[in-house]
């Protein structure tokens, strides 16, 4: 029962922690297309 526990834990952690990761690459995309288009304003 607590083995099966842990894996639970630990595919749940792992979960997170890709989202967190695709939320930061997200982040980094829009945050470069706003400085894109800041340093171009007619594109």
């Amino acid at each position: 029962m607590a083995l099966r526990f842990w894996k639970v834990l630990v595919t749940l952690t792992k979960q997170i922690t890709a989202n967190r990761k695709l939320m930061i690459s997200f982040n980094r995309k829009i945050s470069s297309l706003h400085d894109h288009k800041a340093t171009h304003p007619l594109v």
